[in-house]
Formats: C-alpha cells, structure tokens, sequence
C-alpha cells in the first residue's frame, strides 16, 4: 500500500498533483512535497500564502535541494512508497535521468518521473528538441531494472500553451486589434498544416488523473498510461475561437520547411525548437479511446470549455472602472485587518468594508447568514439536505416584483427566505473562512448556494418559456479568507431527462500579497456585483413586463385606475389557500452524513445519483517558480515557463445578445457531497471549528454515501 508520498516541486502541475493527492489519497495516506530551504523560509508574502494553502491540505515540507549529490538524494527519497517529480526542464540538463538514479538508489517501491508531456518513443531521439533525448534515457533505465515500480504518464501538453502568445498558434492580442478597427485582428496558426493534431491536457486534469492511476486498481506498473484533454486539430482550434469569439479570424500556416528555416536562423531559440516538433507531428497527439480517462469515462476540460474562460471571461471581469482606485494605506488597513482576523465574522466586516460595493438602491439588498429555507426540498441536488444558508447574498427585494405574483408564481424556489421583504431570485453568494483555515469546504459550500440560485432563475426562465442559452451562466459565488479569493460561475445542463447543477472556477488571486493584487481582486469583485445585479434587473423586468402583458384588462373610464389594478400576490397573505412555502420553512433532518467534501465538484442526478467530476486545484501560482514543473521554454529563459492557469470570469458572449452571462461548458460539478458538506457546516455554525477536508473523508469514509476516490457513483 502507498501510504506515504512525495511530490518533487510545488509548481503549476505539482500544486495540481498536491491537491489531488490531499484529496483523494486513502485514510492514512501521509503527503509531502520537496522545497528548497529558501521557499519554505521565504518572506515573500506570495510564497507565505501559498504554503498556508498547503498546510490545509495537510502538506508536509521537506527540505531539499535538487542540485545535492545522488546519494544525499537518494537518502531523502528512501523512505517514500511513491516519488512523483514534478522537476521540469528547468532544473537543468542532466536533472531528469540524476532524479531517477537517486530513486533508484534509495529503492522506493513506485516511481512516477517527469515524463509529462510527448510520446518520446516514437519522437525518437535526435529531434529538433535534443533535451528530449534525456527522457528515452530515463526511460531506458527504468526498463532495464525491476527494483522499482514505475508509471510514465503521458499527457501531451498544457492546453493554455495553445492560446499563449510566445506558442505561436493563437494570437490573442484583441485590445490593440480592435482598437485599429482590425476585425480580423485574431490569428490562428497551424504547425505543419490544419489537419496536424496535436493532444493538450489542463494542469488540473493531469493532476487529479495521475493520482487516479496510482490509486487504480487494478494496480498499474511498469507501463505508459496515455491520458488527454483532448486531441485536436489546427483547423478545429481555429474553428472554436470563431464559435467562442463570434468573429473571423485569419488563419496561417507555418509549414515544416518554414519552422526549420525559422530555426536555422536562431538555433537557440528553444521555442523554435519545440515548434518544428509539434509542426512535424510525430508523438505529440494520439487517440481518446487509448486514454485512461477515455477507456474509463472520465470528464475532463477540453479545448472549447477552456477557450470560452479563456476568450471571453477576463476581459469582463477585470474591465476596468470608472471610480477611484483604494489607496495603499487602504490595502494596509486591509492586510493588518486580516493577519489579525480572529474569525469569519471579522473577515466579513473587513472584506465587506475595503472590496464590496455598497448600492444606493433601497430594492437591492444584502442578507447575511440566513438559511433559505422557503427552498423547495428535494428537487433532486437537496434530497434529505438541510437547506443552504450562504454567508452572504446580494439580490432584490420581493416587492421589485410588482405587479409580478413572484411567491405565487415561483414559490420558494424564488424567494427563499420568508417574509414579505425576502430577498428574490439572487444572483450571488459569499461564503467567508478565516485566514489558514479550509477553503475546500467554502468552496463546497458555494456549490450548494450556487445550485439553489440556479435552480430559481431556471424556474423563472420557465415561467417565461426563455430557457437561457446553452454555453452560458448567470449565477456567480466566491469564497475568500482575506487573502486568496476565489470565483465561480454556476449553471445546469440536461442530458437524457436529468438536470445536472455545475461550478465552474472562473478566477482565483491573492489579496494581501500586493498592493497590486488587492486593487485586481477589489475590481474583479466589483465587476462581479455589478454583473449580479443587472442580471437580477434584467430578470426582474422580464417577468414585470410578461404579466403585465398577460394580465391586461380594460378599466372603466369612470374608476380610478387603482380600482382596476389586481391585488398585489406578493401579498404573504393567502386567504383560505395555504401559503405553499408554509410546509418548507422548519429544519426536519436531525441527522446527518457527510460524505467528501473535495473541490472535485460532483454531477447532480435527480435520481439522486452523484458522480464525481474534476475541478482546478485552488492554487493561484506557484510558490516557487524555479520549481514550476513546466518550465520549459521561454522567449526570453529558454524555459518554457508554464503561464498562469486562466482567469474565467463573467461574458457576455455574441450569441447572447446583451445578456449578461457566463461561460457554461464546465470541467467541475457540484453534487450531494457539496450539499451535505454544507450541512454539516451550517449545523454547527462555529467559525473556527471548522472541519479539514481530508480529516472529515478519513472519518466518514464508511458513510453509506461516502464517495470512492475517483469517478464512482454513490446512490444515497
């Protein structure tokens, strides 16, 4: 049994891989990841926030230094069942075959090497990327001893490399374009022609499908295992940022012959380098039938869902505004505030104080802590859950409704708490933790808010036969400690008669980092409210105006015209008839389960069915960036240095009209794990108790409805 793990480096893909590995491992499973001295001691209040985020993943650090001799190495990998590197090129030639000669020295029973990327097999050695030949060595070594169990992953490469300008297939740069008036100023390229295909996987899926394979069982050894986002052609990308976009983008093709000349001209140049591979095609795609996640059914992120964040959600939410930046001895305030926080509430004030804004709009509200307990129960995500009960919504007030019967009409469903002010059809949610504390479980948390708020537009979206368009979302959440804020997009899908609830991270950052970074996410949230609340407007008139339509009925010229105007159903008052919410407002489950709460959000079955899908890792960016595992190359390093995971926040895409909208294709769901995991949060109420997630899976992994690590149906 692997009991205890490893993990070289804590860049991009590491992060992915740690976070996978915390959540996903067995009961007992012990996890530490290999950091320089220098990172684990840093002052750097970007590094000192990142390791938090580690420690509450249970992370331990161990002190080490890639550059120590074999045999040092070699004594600090001994004690491990399973070493997974995640040193990328840019530990330097010769790194890759020395890890594996100290894994083998120190005979550690499972080895998993920095293998990520291309099929090197069949590249062959003497390609136009001669560090390549460093890995069919490492392979060769690994092949002729049998001390050591090992399993080379091969996952192409990352998706973000294809929308990234220093890559050369798609240029990205809209703003200059645009404003030369350039309707085709998008450019997509093809290496080697429009039928060249090549295979590219999100750090995320990568992450959570390698600790997949060395938890599966069968146990799997001593081979290749082939996973894929998906494996796409130049044309078919050029084709998806068209469709993402709504414009035409003017399509090149930089032949074989052209990407050799072009590295003739600069044989340093490692960009180029990696180019007439990929431009030659040779063990740089292969087929969805011979993945592991395409032989098990695995959902994963493909080009499009990830084109969409992309494209469309970062020009939205970090547009800029037209009043005053916050000071710096604003963000001071903030960032002391924080540091000292003793609990959620002090979060609350001071996030509440320095990020949010305040509407002077008396029909737009804020509502704190309340359950929503006029929800509707057991609509198939909250069968036997108690109900969802956000930290904080924003939305507007029942009486914005007239004429409009929104209770008659919606029910709870719409106005989820009682009352005749409740707060009607929100369109955002806040769920606040206290600094180093669990951020997993806010997440879940936010899924379970998010499902319900989706859940009621798409009744009020029946009510007036307008369903929203598919490949959209209009329901947002976020959580926050104070210093990392993270963003999600909400929406549901239908296939073969049931309705699924998704989430979707749209952006993630940290706040008391910079100064710098507290004006990004102070915008980003801001630009968020905004969004909320024109959706909720937008949403509001549509229904007024309907039923005004529908209810038009002359007046006798003789009465006023109040004596013509129906009564207001908003009314909580219903006569004889029994108020249809009445039934839905008392707690009735005095006990519960909880089953794991991981951000590897779950799909939603209303059979009552939950299957666990993926999520990205909450990691905004590497600790370290000499240990970012895809360094490879760079313009300007001769590393190919993995950029940043995608910031995904709020569209309005051209298919929409001036909807306000998200994007809505999803590699994460949320299901009845998000929901009971809320529960139990809400039960309790405490905000420093407040349950790690990994200690609540060891504790309840006998639940009935407990979760199996990876995609597995659990009927509860």
């Amino acid at each position: 049994m692997t009991n205890n793990i490893l993990v070289l480096g804590a860049g991009e893909l590491g992060t992915a891989i740690l976070t996978a590995l915390s959540l996903l491992s067995p009961p007992g499973t012990k996890i530490s990841v290999l950091l320089r001295p220098s990172t684990i001691s840093s002052p750097s209040p970007a590094k000192l926030a990142f390791l938090t985020h580690l420690k509450t993943l249970n992370i331990a650090f161990l002190p080490g230094d890639i550059t120590s001799p074999i045999s040092n190495l070699a004594q600090i990998f001994s004690p491990y069942d399973l070493v997974i590197s995640c040193l990328g090129y840019s530990s330097g030639p010769g790194s890759q075959i020395k890890i594996t000669q100290a894994v083998l020295e120190g005979k550690v029973k499972r080895y998993v090497p920095w293998q990520f990327g291309a099929d090197y097999d069949v590249i062959g050695r003497g390609s136009a990327q001669p560090v390549w030949d460093e890995q069919i060595d490492v392979r060769d070594l690994l092949r002729r001893q049998d001390g050591t169990e090992w399993i080379i992953v091969s996952t192409g490469i990352f998706m973000s490399f294809l929308f990234e300008p220093f890559f050369g297939v798609v240029d990205l740069d809209l703003e200059d374009k645009a404003s030369q008036g350039d309707d085709e100023g998008i450019v997509v390229r093809a290496l080697g022609g429009w039928e060249n295909k090549v295979t590219v996987t999100t750090p995320e899926d990568i992450g959570r499908l390698t600790v997949m394979i060395a938890f599966a069982e069968p146990k799997v050894g001593n081979e290749i295992v082939y996973v894929a986002g998906q494996t796409v052609s130049y044309g078919r990308v050029a084709d998806i940022v068209e469709g993402v976009t709504g414009k035409k983008v003017r399509r090149e093709v930089w032949s074989v012959d052209f990407l050799k000349r072009e590295l003739v001209e600069d044989p340093e140049n490692v960009v180029k380098r990696y180019r007439v591979v990929f431009g030659e095609g040779r063990g740089v795609s292969w087929d969805l039938d011979r993945t592991f996640n395409g032989q098990r059914g695995v959902d994963v992120t493909d080009v499009e869902v990830f084109a969409k964040g992309k494209l469309d959600s970062s020009q939205r939410i970090n547009r800029s505004r037209s009043t005053a930046s916050p000071s710096e001895s604003d963000y001071r305030h903030f960032a002391s505030a924080i540091r000292r926080a003793p609990n959620e509430a002090s979060v609350l004030v001071e996030t509440g104080t320095h990020l949010l804004k305040r509407y002077d709009d008396p029909g737009y509200q804020r509502s704190y802590n309340q359950a929503f307990t006029s929800f509707p129960k057991n609509v198939g995500f909250n069968n036997d859950l108690s109900a969802a009960q956000p930290d904080m919504v924003e939305g507007l007030d029942m009486p914005e409704f007239h004429p409009f019967p929104v209770r008659e009409q919606l029910g709870g469903a719409a106005t989820v708490y009682s009352g005749p002010q409740a707060t009607t059809l929100p369109h955002l949610a806040r769920e606040w933790k206290v600094p180093g504390k669990d951020m997993i479980l806010a997440q879940t948390q936010a899924g379970y808010d998010g499902a319900c708020m989706v859940f009621g537009r798409k009744e009020a979206r029946s009510f007036l036969e307008s369903p929203d368009p598919a490949g959209h979302a209009f329901i947002s959440t976020f959580t926050t400690n104070g210093t990392t804020l993270n963003i999600f997009d909400h929406y549901s899908s239908e296939s073969q008669g049931q309705v699924k609830y998704h989430q979707y991270p749209t952006s993630n950052s940290f706040l008391i980092s910079t100064y710098e970074d507290f004006k990004k996410s102070r915008r980003q949230l801001r630009n968020l409210e905004d969004d909320a609340k024109e959706a909720s407007e937008k949403l509001r008139d549509e229904l007024n105006e309907k039923w005004r339509a529908n209810h038009r009925s002359p007046v006798p010229p003789d009465v006023p015209a109040e004596a013509g105007e129906s009564k207001d159903s908003n009314n909580s008052d219903y006569g004889d008839e029994e108020d249809p919410n009445n039934q839905l407002l008392a707690e009735y489950c005095t006990t519960f389960l909880i089953i794991r709460m991981t951000p590897f959000f779950q799909e939603l079955n209303q059979d009552k069915s939950c299957v666990q899908m993926p999520a990205p890792s909450y990691a905004i960016s590497p600790a370290n960036n000499e240990d970012d595992p895809f360094t490879q190359v760079s313009p300007v390093n001769s590393g190919f240095t993995s950029p940043n995971g995608p910031t995904l926040p709020l569209v309005t895409p051209p298919q929409s009209s001036e909807d306000t909208c998200h994007p809505l294709e999803s590699s994460g769901d949320i299901g009845q794990a998000n929901g009971r995991g809320h529960r139990r949060t809400r039960r309790t109420r405490k905000p420093d108790v407040i349950m790690n997630a990994r200690k609540a899976r060891r504790k309840y992994e006998d639940s009935s409805c407990a979760l199996l690590p990876f995609m597995v149906e659990a009927v509860c």
